[in-house]
Parts: C-alpha cells; structure tokens; sequence
C-alpha cells in the first residue's frame, strides 16, 4: 500500500466520507488561499452565525455590499492576530469572537457549553486537505515552498497538518516522517535567513513566512502504527538560525557546514520533544 492509497482509501476517508467518521468536509487543495484560509468555509461559518454583523458591515461606505472585499479584509486581521499569536490554538481561545469594525463575529464555537452542550459547536465547519500547496513569496519571487499529505482547518482557518508514511513501503513515521517534518522547517529558516539578512527586526516576515510551522496547534507524522507530534518548532528556530549564519565548521577530519550540524541537532530535539502512542484521530480531536 502506498502513503497516497493510505492518504486516500483510509484516513481521508475516515475523516471526510463513512457515516461513522469524524464528518469533516474534503475540500480541494485549490480552495485554499495563498495564506493558508479557505476562504468559502469562513464565508460561510460568519455568515451563518454572524449575520446581524456581516450584513451590518456590508453596509458600510469601504464594502458597499462588496463579500469579498470584507471577506478579504477579515481574513487579513484574523492572520494578523494569528502571527501575534503564540499559535493559533491560543489564538482562537482567546478570541471565540472578535470584534471588527465596531460588530462582533464568531470565529469558533466550543465543545460542551453547559447550558447548550455540543449544540453550538456541532456548527463548527472542520475540513481537510489532501496535498495543500504552500508557497512564501517575496518580492515577487517564490521564496519556499512545500506540501503536506493533509492539512487541517476550522472555519476556514488552518490548525495544522500531518505527514502519512506507510509500512508497506518500508517509510516510517519515526525516521521518515520526523525528517521530512524537520527538514521543511529547516529550509524554510535557511531561507529566511538569506532574504531577511538581519533587517526584520520586528519579525514581521518571520512570522509570515514560517506561519505553516510555527503558528501550528502542532505538526503531526504518523504511519498509524506510531504517531508523533512537534508542537514547538519555533524552539528550534535560534538555533537553526545562528547555524545558517555561522561560517563552515570542521568536526571529525572533514568539512560539514554548520547548516547541517544544527540540523542535526535540531533533528535530535525533535526526537526528543515528541510524544507516542497517540492515535491519528486523538491528535486533532480538537476540544477548545
């Protein structure tokens, strides 16, 4: 069995299409925009559970009836909040609502209210993507890019994503799946590094650019059998740095860049910081 007949027979479809799966939606990677919203989902959840509001900011001057300019406008601040944010699961329960503009919009519902139970919640829009495409442009140019097996999302706002690996093809979660985890990342600050060149120094690009990674709930890889989570790349994140600025370093009898030594240690951490045992399905049971 290959990861994609994994990705596809099995987990997609416990998520997205038994009866008896977990009810997310399955949308298409090309429904996802360029920073990391699907934006028909947020559309839709507002709409619906924020009516009063959406129609009320509609009304004013800068939209004049216009959806997608204040579909646009909202997706811009939710980002923004999101990068200020240590990440968006603390993001989102602190900002069940958020007031724009004056009117006040739901952006996610909780489990177990106690006087409406899982009523509100069950209004919640959870979805998943197979082989979403991310890629960081700067000044025109396509800076980094990369695709996770599945990416998750509520409202229309990504949480996170996993990579699958499969036994039957001899790939592995723990050696596999961690790599290529780590290794993303790790390209991704290599590249920061090379176009910020110390001159971000409000972080304002970092944030952007590494959103996918470190604004995560966590980053997930499993082959089914095991599973592990990084919940905290941004941690690595220093250290990667000062490696790729530092000059080539020489350790046992042979040139290795300091690039690859602090991916090493990075990967090391990595090995160290995640957790096992964790089903699939018990990681991204979302309870806010």
């Amino acid at each position: 069995m290959t990861e994609l007949e994994l990705q596809s027979e099995y987990v997609m479809d416990f998520f997205c299409r038994r009866a008896d799966g977990l009810g997310f939606r399955e949308i298409k990677n090309n429904a996802v925009s360029p920073d990391l919203f699907i934006p028909a989902n947020l559309y839709e959840f507002l709409k619906e559970n924020s009516r009063k509001a959406w129609n009320n900011l509609l009304k004013k001057s800068e939209y004049n009836g216009d959806e997608q300019k204040l579909l646009r406008a909202i997706m811009d601040m939710i980002r923004e909040k999101i990068e200020a944010s240590a990440n968006v699961a603390i993001f989102l329960n602190k900002n069940r609502t958020i007031t724009f503009e004056g009117e006040i919009l739901q952006l996610i519902y909780v489990s177990g209210s106690e006087l409406r139970g899982d009523e509100d919640f069950n209004k919640n829009i959870f979805a998943a993507v197979e082989e979403m495409s991310y890629s960081f442009h700067h000044d025109a140019k396509k800076i980094f890019a990369f695709r996770p097996d599945l990416s998750f999302f509520v409202n229309g706002i990504f949480l996170g994503y996993a990579e699958l690996k499969s036994n039957f093809t001899n790939q592995t979660a723990k050696t596999n799946g961690r790599n290529k985890i780590i290794t993303d990342y790790l390209e991704a600050v290599w590249e920061y590094t090379k176009i910020a060149n110390g001159n971000d120094v409000a972080q304002t690009l970092c944030r952007r650019m590494l959103r996918p990674f470190e604004k995560s709930i966590h980053l997930v890889t499993t082959d089914i059998t095991d599973t592990y989570i990084l919940r905290d790349p941004g941690q690595f994140f220093d250290e990667a740095k000062r490696g790729f600025q530092a000059p080539p370093h020489k350790a046992s009898g042979s040139n290795r860049s300091a690039r690859s030594l602090r991916r090493g240690n990075a990967f090391a951490l990595l090995q160290e910081d995640d957790r096992e045992g964790d089903t699939l399905l018990q990681l991204h049971g979302i309870h806010l």
